[in-house]
């Protein structure tokens, strides 16, 4: 099999997990994901020792695609701060789809894993400029380094943040609720209030891809 093949009979594996996922099928399978990718049945396992591998290569793919997006359209925002902030709302909106979210609790470990490895440098480059530009006056190296503390317990309260959206609650009070009980970068009330407000504004101009 030439390499150019071998990568489409891949991607095509990866394209009927995902649909199947997205149509919420009780059953994925080796068979199901074969029979949409109408590829044959042994083919799956060139690749993939198991469902769990392929599980987790979709999720790393899926986190990487939104995020690259989601990178991109923040860097619209003048603000290194308010894109921390909008960027968080579109983590939550990423996988808001019923499905998607009722697939996901039950790799809470290949989520996490995937998702400080896309987030981790892109919010430290932003906290970074924020400083040097000097964003928010009141953004300091202390307040930098109360986030790069506490940023792995925010990771797993995106557990809590999947089950709620799979439970059907509307992912904007979801947003505020999380905001409200966990100040990021521990800035003066007033002002982590303002910037959440912000992002509840811009963040209805962003269509993020299916």
């Amino acid at each position: 099999m030439t390499e150019k093949k071998s990568i489409r009979t891949k991607n095509s594996l990866l394209d009927a997990m995902w649909e199947l996922i997205l149509e919420g099928d009780k059953v994925i399978s080796v068979r199901t994901i074969t029979e949409r990718a109408k590829t044959a049945y042994g083919s799956f396992y060139r690749y993939y020792k198991n469902l769990d591998q392929i599980h987790k290569e979709l999720i790393q793919r899926r986190v990487s695609i939104l995020a690259e997006f989601g990178n991109n359209e923040l860097l619209q925002i003048k603000s290194p701060i308010l894109r921390i902030y909008v960027g968080y709302y579109l983590a939550f909106d990423m996988f808001k789809q019923e499905n998607v979210s009722q697939w996901l609790k039950q790799h809470p470990v290949f989520l996490n894993e995937t998702w400080e490895k896309f987030s981790e440098p892109t919010t430290e480059a932003f906290l970074q400029e924020a400083l040097e530009v000097k964003d928010v006056p009141e953004f300091s190296k202390k307040n930098f380094e109360h986030y790069l503390r506490i940023r792995g317990f925010i990771f797993w309260n995106y557990q809590h943040i999947i089950r709620l959206l799979s439970s059907g609650r509307d992912l904007n009070d979801i947003y505020i609720d999380f905001m409200s009980a966990t100040n990021l970068l521990n800035l003066p009330s007033k002002i982590h209030h303002d910037l959440v407000n912000k992002s509840l504004k811009i963040i209805k101009d962003f269509q993020l891809p299916g």
